[in-house]
């Protein structure tokens, strides 16, 4: 007679309960974090009373947006993507072996997000000033080449 099969994933199962209890026990960790961090801000906002302080405080953290690349650092990194890439590359092509390049975890979904964003923009930007060429593939999405007279003034500039 054939075992059940959930014979052959009581392991897994039982892993999974495992790593269930673990997700569960670090939502509690962190609400009972959130609790005390919300504790402390009371109190501040007490000090701050007792010193005079009378304006609004706002409830909304101030936003830091991450700077994910220096001045030119994106478009010069795309060209050198482009540049040995043997074929024309697609937008998430681009993203992943940027974030390979820069050495971040290429399984962060939002950080891929967000590099995607940032590529698109750039391709627009290198497209209107020449750099890069698009083109839609078979499946109807946009591929990247540099532009032949990036090439042709790359080599110009090497022969001065």
């Amino acid at each position: 007679m054939k075992a059940a099969p959930v014979d052959h994933y009581k392991w897994t199962v039982a892993h999974l309960l495992k790593k269930r209890r673990e997700c569960l026990g670090e939502v509690d960790e962190r609400f009972a974090r959130i609790a005390e961090l919300r504790n402390d801000i009371a109190a501040i906002e007490r000090t701050l009373r007792a010193f005079g302080y009378d304006e609004k405080l706002s409830d909304k953290a101030p936003v830091s947006r991450a700077i994910l690349f220096e001045k030119g650092q994106l478009g010069r990194a795309i060209l050198e993507e482009l540049r040995t890439a043997a074929e024309p590359v697609s937008t998430n092509y681009l993203a992943n072996a940027l974030i390979r390049r820069f050495k971040q975890d290429p399984a962060d979904r939002a950080l891929l997000r967000r590099y995607v964003d940032r590529v698109c923009n750039a391709m627009t930007k290198l497209r209107r000033e020449g750099l890069v060429q698009g083109s839609k593939d078979k499946q109807g999405r946009m591929v990247w080449t540099r532009a032949a007279s990036v090439n042709l003034k790359l080599t110009t500039l090497a022969e001065q």
